[in-house]
């Protein structure tokens, strides 16, 4: 059995993951889907689970599951926010997501983390 596919959001340094479900219908990411925004609510179902371990939030798909490529997925996340606030202007407030997935080989190929929120603030990411 090879390994499976999964995606892991890995949060600032202080902040504890501890769940995670669909985005709630008044995102402000939503209001923009007639505008070339996310369609629908970019909900994950029942083709995988959730684990959490500190500042990491992991979604692990089912076998023979697939998210395809393009596709939008909004979720909330509950956590416990660090003692210490950070700025939003602050180097070390970085919200990144890795993938690992097997595609058509018998070992998972891991992507390198890329940051969720641009400089030029020009995605939709945590809004």
């Amino acid at each position: 059995v090879g390994a499976l596919a999964k995606f892991t959001l890995h949060l600032p340094v202080g902040y504890t993951c501890h769940a995670a479900g669909p985005a709630p219908s008044g995102l402000g990411s939503f209001v923009l889907a007639a505008n070339g925004g996310p369609e629908g609510r970019g909900e994950l179902g029942s083709v995988g689970f959730w684990t959490f371990a500190g500042n990491t939030c992991t979604y692990r798909l089912a076998a023979n599951a697939a998210v395809y490529g393009g596709s939008s997925i909004a979720m909330a996340l509950t956590v416990d926010n660090p003692n210490t606030p950070l700025s939003e202007e602050s180097l070390a407030n970085t919200w990144s997501v890795s993938l690992t997935a097997p595609g058509e080989a018998s070992e998972a190929v891991a992507l390198p983390a890329c940051d969720l929120a641009g400089a030029d603030d020009s995605n939709l990411f945590l809004r």
